[in-house]
């Protein structure tokens, strides 16, 4: 693993999963069917296991069944699985109706449909304060405001 350039936590990771399969075949893993790859992983999301994690131990297995013990016919039995996308919470014009309704004054609702329409991540005091637009160097304003003054 060492001659891949594997770091220390993925080589870590890749003993634990061969030791997870070993452990679940019962046997050495040289002597595993295609049948029994597929099983394991089979086990791995039934046992709860994040699809991270899975992929994970799956791409550990797939180290030791490529590399180490050269079984190609079992490589291709290893699949990874995607994490599904969330979908950010978008109310319904009902909701954002009754919601505004709610707002005591004029300036509430206004702040109400700001906060609303600058998206999830400020809704919720979520996103960052800062700006990432370039500020004006002091230089620039003063020029700027002596542009204007005359």
């Amino acid at each position: 693993m060492r001659a891949r350039n594997l770091g220390p936590a993925s080589q870590k990771v890749h003993v634990r999963s061969r030791e997870r399969f070993a452990a679940w075949l019962g046997r050495s893993p040289d002597t595993s069917t295609p049948d029994e790859v597929k099983r394991f992983q089979q086990y791995l999301v039934e046992s709860g296991v994040s699809i991270v994690m899975r992929n994970r131990i799956m791409t550990g297995v797939k180290f030791l069944l490529q590399v180490t013990l050269r079984r190609h016919d079992l490589v291709s039995e290893v699949f990874h699985l995607r994490e599904p996308q969330r979908v950010p919470l978008v109310l319904s014009r009902q909701e954002i109706k009754r919601l505004l309704a709610m707002a005591p004054d004029l300036r509430a609702r206004a702040m109400l449909s700001l906060a609303y329409g600058c998206g999830p991540a400020r809704w919720c005091g979520c996103g960052s304060a800062t700006s990432t637009a370039p500020r004006a160097s002091s230089a620039s304003s003063s020029r700027r405001a002596a542009r204007t003054a005359t």
